[in-house]
């Protein structure tokens, strides 16, 4: 199907600009021609990758890291109407593999920021892979469902541990000054960063509370999942309370939240005292 080539042409004249003046005019000329979705994505790609190999990321850290998500929003655009779900799950794996390894290298607390810009993409791409693989599940019996199922909950830790360093980065870029009044990390965010924040802390509290092995008697998982909605509620309550937050700010999530906060202690005090299985909820 067709795809926004205007958008696609955008990054790919943005890509080759930066390697410089004979590039940008080659890139000018091509973006003149008509072409089909994927040519325009190889073009983008090429564009892009080129110029990350000029701006690499030792000493050029801000533009190797725009380079680099400008190459996944080539991916998510044209996946946005990609129905296969191979193809689709492909795509996904290569935004992750374009952005995580940068996450890593960015240690330094002057990159706080950064590494929290890439961990929330890369946890939300994640997140996506996670939400399909489980709804094919149904397709396996035997051991192939065992395999996928061992691999799907690896795959979920793999995606809360991300969500939990970029609440974790945000936190610390949200630092006190002096003689400041002690404040909570979602009080202290800049008003941009909010939602971002409390969307992941949801998302990582929906995760934990899924379990793809079932474990007899283990509710470690859903004690986890059912600290972070409480977490949730509490932000919320605080964020509205610092800010001038709409009354349905994060209206329908915390809806769910409270719901699950009535849920969960009842269902964990039954495999407690049962020795069952607590069912992915």
């Amino acid at each position: 199907e067709a795809v926004d080539l205007g958008v696609l042409g955008r990054l790919e004249c943005a890509g080759r600009a930066r390697v410089g003046a004979a590039d940008g005019e080659r890139a000018r000329a091509q973006r003149r021609q008509p072409r089909g979705g994927e040519a325009a994505l190889a073009h983008a790609l090429r564009a892009l990758r080129r110029a990350r190999s000029y701006y690499v990321l030792d000493g050029f850290v801000t533009e190797h890291i725009d380079l680099a998500r400008l190459e996944s929003t080539c991916w998510k655009l044209v996946s946005l109407k990609e129905p296969d779900y191979a193809r689709l799950q492909q795509m996904r794996r290569r935004r992750v593999a374009c952005l995580d390894p940068l996450r890593d290298a960015l240690q330094a607390d002057a990159y706080r920021d950064l590494r929290a810009t890439l961990g929330y993409e890369v946890a939300q791409v994640l997140a996506a892979i996670v939400e399909a693989k489980a709804e094919r599940l149904r397709r396996y019996s035997g051991k192939a469902l065992q395999e996928r199922q061992q691999a799907l909950e690896a795959l979920k830790d793999r995606t809360c541990d991300v969500f939990d360093d970029f609440l974790k980065q945000c936190a610390g870029d949200a630092r006190t000054q002096p003689g400041d009044t002690p404040r909570s990390a979602i009080e202290r965010l800049a008003e941009s960063d909010v939602e971002a924040y409390m969307n992941a802390q949801f998302v990582a509290a929906r995760l934990r509370g899924k379990r793809f092995v079932a474990i007899p008697g283990d509710v470690r998982h859903a004690e986890d999942s059912l600290r972070r909605y409480k977490q949730c509620v509490a932000d919320a309550a605080a964020a509205k309370k610092a800010r001038n937050l709409p009354d349905d700010f994060f209206a329908r999530e915390l809806d769910l939240c409270k719901q699950m906060i009535h849920l969960l202690p009842t269902k964990i005090h039954h495999v407690r005292t049962t020795g069952g299985v607590l069912e992915d909820f």
